[in-house]
This record gives C-alpha cells, structure tokens and sequence, in this order.
C-alpha cells in the first residue's frame, strides 16, 4: 500500500522540496497520481509514493503536513555567498548544494537543472554553497585538521623553548656585567694559583743551585 492511496483533495502536506501545500488533484490511473499546488507558487506531480515529478528525487519527500518530522533536515543560514565562478567549479565537481524553496539545502544532483539555471540567471547567489564532506570524507577533514593544530602546537612549543633559552642567556650575561667584582675574584683566585705554582719553581731552583755550590 502507497503512502497517498487514501489522499484527498484538500488535504494538507508538506514537501522537503517546496515547503507547505495541499493536493489539488488526484490521478488514480496515472504514475504521478497527485497534483499539489504549494503556498510558493509551485505545482508539481507526485506519485502515490511521495516522490516528485520534479529533479531526481527517488526517496519520498512528500508528507501529510501532520506526519512531517523536519528535526533532521538542514535549514541553517549561510555563511560566505559563492562567487559565480565558485559556483561553476562546485557544480563540475558535484560538490555543489541549492537551498531549494522549502528553506531546505539539497545536493545540486538532485534539484532539476531548470530550477538551477533560473537561480543563477536571476542571479540568486546565496542560494548556492559548498556540499559539508560526510562519513568518511568528514572524518579525513578533521584529521587533517587536527593534525595541522598539533603541528602547529609542536611548533610553537620549539619557539617557547629557544625562547626561554635566550632568556636564560640573557640574564646570566647581564649578571657578569651587573657583578664585575665576582669576575674579578674568579681572575684573582686563577692569578693565585698561577703564583704558587711559579713560586714553588723559583724555590726549587734556588735549592739546585746552593747544592751545586
């Protein structure tokens, strides 16, 4: 059994692609059996299943307005607005999403390509934004950027060290400099035992020579 086999004319749904609407018509003999007409403007045929005449849709996206769960789609703002040129590359790539007229972002695949090219013509750049990287594509960004942040952490670890280094450096330097006396005391201290040793000599070789006499 089909998801609008007991839909009516009037009743009331939602579409993840064109927001609220109601069923205008109904077709029993044909594949898109329903015709709804939404608050935007838009008519579109569905088939019992919920699925749109309208892109390439395959999944139901049609619901009975009480039954709509919209917990999980994606209606959040956008952040940077592309440049036409961005938006070529993206939608080459297929990394592209359109916010479609339910508020909803969809990947570029999906939406119809006539519904695209109207946006770009009239120029309707926001409605365009880089795909998010999901599963394992999500997981990589985030190794990748966690590895940057420890490379980045290991780096200024080196720079604190040699800094500290340099410090250390510094101070015992200024400490000379500041305590002349000290570095006199250590050359006096050298100068002495330089002297004893030169005079033990001297001693030595005044006894040679009463020996020789």
């Amino acid at each position: 059994m089909a998801y609008f086999d007991n839909a009516k004319v009037g009743d009331k749904v939602y579409g993840f692609v064109f927001g609220k609407g109601k069923i205008v018509d109904i077709f029993p003999d044909s594949f898109y059996s329903l015709m709804v007409e939404f608050k935007n403007g838009y008519e579109v045929p569905y088939t019992a299943d919920g699925i749109p005449g309208w892109g390439n849709f395959k999944k139901q996206t049609l619901f009975y307005r009480d039954d709509i769960d919209l917990s999980d789609k994606d209606f959040s703002p956008l952040t940077n607005v592309l440049s036409i040129k961005k938006i070529i590359k993206l939608r080459e790539k297929g990394n592209l999403e359109v916010r479609v007229p339910s508020g909803i972002w969809k990947s570029i695949k999906k939406v119809d390509n006539d519904y695209v090219e109207e946006m770009l013509e009239k120029e309707n750049l926001h409605l365009f934004r880089e795909k998010k990287p999901k599963g394992k594509k999500k997981k990589k960004e985030k190794k990748k950027i966690e590895a940057k942040e420890s490379t980045k952490s290991e780096k200024k670890d080196k720079v604190e060290i040699i800094q500290e280094i340099i410090k250390e450096e510094k101070a015992k330097n200024e400490e000379r400099v500041e305590n002349p006396e000290d570095k006199s005391k250590s050359e006096k201290k050298v100068d002495t035992k330089e002297d004893k040793k030169e005079a033990k000599k001297q001693t030595k070789k005044k006894k040679k020579s009463k020996k020789e006499k």
